[in-house]
């Protein structure tokens, strides 16, 4: 029957309508066997196309399926047409027309019931669960194929009283990402018979229709939603999923690798604890990308590229005024482990005995923690890293200063202030010279450091200041280079330097020196802590002469400022106390995360962006309300990062000459004494810490 019935249409096609330049023959000319024609109605057409001279039809696998008009929603023809032989009629060329002739010409299927567009794939699926099933839009790692059928619905039930909309994909180019597009042919839409949807996260997007779904053949796939985020030095596990196979699977990974620590089971279960997120040239990774393929009983397979997110544990860094020394408190599987690292204190090979760590910067590097931090003994600028990722062991350098041997090294005093970020791979740091009050950049590369001052009175740039500047500095990197902004204590403004094309420009973004429209004439910069938020730098710094904390904005339309907290703010919330002399930001959802000093109160402070409006809290201090907080005076050295579940903030306790900790999690804020007088922690110590501190996560 069903050979019997192409050969009639096959037959029947030369004397179907055609557009006025169309000819006859350009309907029949690729086709092995036609699925269909366009005559069942006076007048009919074969749509054009989507350029206008290919006529639309879906293609493949030696079939021909026309899309026919004139279109019923538009006013055209709704004589009766029956999609294949004996089928249930419609009225006109309706778009479960095209999708029922396609499925018949295609499979042989039937369907005896009243069919919408919204109802093609739950239908069919139904009557041939042995054929077809069902993918939901926005199935993970699920995309519409060539030959599969969508149907599209105005309501979740797919019952909409407007009958949806159904159509045939002819081709599909998503990427593993799940964003891309498929071209669909349809009826009863659009003049060219063709159309383009746009596929965004494994959504696919069709005009006036919220609801999607389409039919495909049965086939084994993988149904692992998005994989749960992970952490460093913490247990993970996570169980992959399959639809559609026959008896037990047997999963790999075949393509990528996965993080150290980490194994996929034959029984598709991910676990293990990651020791760190390091490729194996040892770059760090936060976004890890892989395949796995699963193969049932029967030897079928299905593959799925997954992506999984990794978060580092914190190594916060901080000063030990009883001995001189730099302590780390480093987080592990175990727990907390307490050492200090270098000083008079230290039993590391390769420490000194000088005064070490007033100021310290903390990155990520080949997986492992890299701290710079300052030698007041020499007038120093000193480094430490591990050489195997978090756990190995320590190596130590002077990188500039007095006690350096490196070439291009000054013999001034360097380190007062020091802020490090990783660009291209590798460490470029800004720190104070306090012999030439001017800026000092080092960066690595493959022959070795690279020295320059870049701003003040040492400085040999084009367009430098004479000033005195660097005494507090913050990097961030945008667009892949550095970009420092820092303090000019001459002029009491704040300035930035960035770097393009090998050449160092500079601007003087607030204070009274500025031109920037907005800015202030008050001293500004003292403190300063920036961040990237959407590829926009935003830069947080104290107002010495209002005694608030300000902000500023780089957009599309230039500086953007705002005082935040404190006496001049006008903001709901804002505390008329003199705050911003220490301040530290990250961000979380995509949004800023402000902690910063309570110069009236002693205090820890808490600004945060919702999206909408900024939020304020006391943290810890006189002042706060927060349960578990203390009354000791607390927060003139902070620093913060982000974790898995949310902000996790270090800084002094000046009462009891300690380290405090508060991190946040769904329950809310948590808090410890994580060092010094007053901790209960296992390697404790008794001395007085926390007069600086540097956070960085591995």
């Amino acid at each position: 029957m069903l050979t019997a019935g192409v050969a009639a249409l096959v037959a029947s096609v030369a004397t179907a309508a055609t557009w006025p330049d169309q000819s006859s023959a350009a309907l029949t000319a690729a086709a092995d066997t036609q699925g269909g024609s366009c005559n069942a109605v006076a007048g009919a057409y074969q749509f054009r196309g989507a350029d206008g001279v290919t006529p639309a039809a879906w293609t493949g696998d030696g079939l021909t399926v026309p899309a026919c008009g004139p279109i019923p929603n538009d006013g055209g023809s709704t004589t009766p047409v029956a999609p294949y032989p004996g089928a249930l009629k419609t009225p006109g060329y309706q778009c479960v027309e095209f999708s029922e002739r396609y499925l018949f010409y295609r499979y042989g299927v039937t369907m005896g019931i009243a069919t919408d567009g919204d109802q093609v794939a739950e239908h069919y699926a139904a009557k041939y669960p042995a054929r077809f099933m069902i993918v939901k839009s926005g199935t993970p790692n699920r995309a519409p194929v060539a030959g599969d059928v969508l149907s599209m619905a105005k309501v979740p039930g797919f019952d909409g009283s407007d009958g949806g909309h159904t159509a045939v994909v002819q081709s599909s180019s998503v990427t593993s990402a799940g964003n891309g597009t498929v071209t669909i042919v349809e009826e009863n839409a659009v003049p060219s018979g063709i159309q383009v949807l746009k596929v965004s996260d494994w959504n696919v997007t069709y005009d006036g229709f919220p609801y999607l779904e389409w039919l495909t053949t049965v086939g084994m796939i993988v149904t692992t939603p998005t994989l749960p985020a992970a952490q460093v030095s913490r247990p993970y596990s996570a169980r992959l999923t399959t639809a559609g196979g026959k008896g037990a699977d047997r999963w790999a990974v075949t393509a990528g690798a996965l993080p150290p620590g980490l194994t996929l089971s034959a029984g598709g279960v991910l676990s293990g604890t990651i020791s760190a997120a390091t490729a194996s040239g040892g770059d760090l990774v936060r976004s890890w990308p892989f395949t796995v393929t699963a193969t049932d009983a029967k030897g079928v397979a299905a593959t799925a590229g997954l992506r999984l997110t990794i978060n580092g544990s914190p190594d916060a860094f901080y000063y030990d005024s009883s001995t001189g020394s730099l302590r780390d408190a480093l987080w592990t599987s175990g727990g907390w482990t307490l050492t200090t690292v270098d000083g008079s204190s230290s039993t590391v090979a390769g420490h000194t005995s000088g005064d070490v760590g007033r100021a310290s910067s903390a990155i990520v590097i080949d997986g492992g923690p890299m701290v710079f931090y300052s030698d007041s003994t020499t007038g120093s600028l000193r480094a430490a890293w591990r050489t195997d990722g978090a756990t190995g062991s320590w190596r130590f350098e002077t990188l500039d200063g007095p006690g350096s041997t490196l070439f291009g090294h000054t013999a001034d005093h360097v380190g007062s202030a020091i802020s490090a970020v990783v660009a291209a791979g590798e460490p470029e740091i800004f720190y104070n010279d306090a012999s030439s009050a001017s800026l000092r950049w080092a960066r690595l590369t493959a022959a070795g450091w690279q020295f320059e001052t870049i701003d003040g009175p040492g400085s040999a740039l084009y367009q430098h200041t004479w000033h005195h500047v660097g005494s507090s500095v913050s990097a961030i990197v945008v667009d892949g280079a550095p970009r420092v902004y820092y303090y000019d204590s001459t002029a009491g403004a704040l300035h930035c330097a960035w770097r393009k094309g090998g050449r160092w420009f500079f601007l003087t973004i607030d204070g009274p020196t500025s031109l920037t429209a907005g800015h202030t004439g008050s001293r500004v910069g003292s403190a300063v802590s920036a961040t990237l938020l959407g590829g926009r730098p935003q830069v947080y710094y104290d107002d010495d002469g209002a005694s608030s904390l300000r902000y500023a904005e780089q957009t599309a339309a230039g500086w953007r400022f705002e005082t935040l907290d404190g006496p001049s703010s006008t903001l709901p919330g804002h505390t008329a106390d003199h705050v911003g002399s220490a301040v530290s930001v990250t961000q979380m959802n995509g949004n800023p995360q402000v902690y910063y000093y309570d110069v009236t109160r002693r205090s820890l402070r808490h600004a945060w962006w919702t999206g909408s409006a900024w939020q304020f809290e006391t943290l810890d201090g006189p002042g706060s309300v927060i349960a578990g907080h203390r009354s000791d005076l607390v927060g003139s050295a902070v620093s913060v990062t982000e974790m898995m579940n949310g902000p996790q903030v270090y800084y002094t306790d000046a009462t009891a000459h300690s380290l405090r900790h508060a991190w946040w999690t769904s329950g809310g804020w948590h808090f410890e004494t994580l060092d010094g007088p007053g901790s209960t922690i296992s390697g404790r110590t008794g001395n007085q810490v926390g007069a600086s501190v540097a956070v960085t996560d591995y």
